[in-house]
């Protein structure tokens, strides 16, 4: 399990993003209070993605958020709220991905 790297969006700004290759299971690293978006780009041709933001335990009746990605687009996931999908003991988002072939994703923090 890896930690994709976060890129810092920057008011009224523009910064370089470069997705990074997926994993079958991989995690962010968050503090508190922090928002973000996911990006995920499926260029296989003949699959969809299932990915999966599990959720988190700061607090109660969230569920984990699962979105398709059809095969040959993208999209963005969020903006979530590290408060909703981190887990307090490891301070990480954990998501997961059904399809690693020709996938990427990134992660923007706003």
């Amino acid at each position: 399990m890896a930690d994709v790297a976060k890129t810092n969006g920057i008011t009224n700004g523009s910064v370089a993003f470069a997705p990074v290759a997926i994993a079958l299971t991989q995690t962010v690293v968050v503090g508190k209070d922090e928002r973000m978006c996911i990006y995920v780009n499926n260029a296989q041709a003949g699959a969809a993605n299932t990915i999966t933001i599990v959720k988190g335990n700061g607090i109660a009746g969230v569920a984990d958020k699962v979105i398709v990605v059809p095969q040959a687009s993208s999209v963005i996931i969020g903006p979530l709220e590290s408060a909703a999908y981190g887990d307090k003991l490891t301070g990480k988002i954990t998501i997961t991905a059904s399809v690693v072939t020709t996938t990427t994703i990134g992660v923007i923090q706003l």
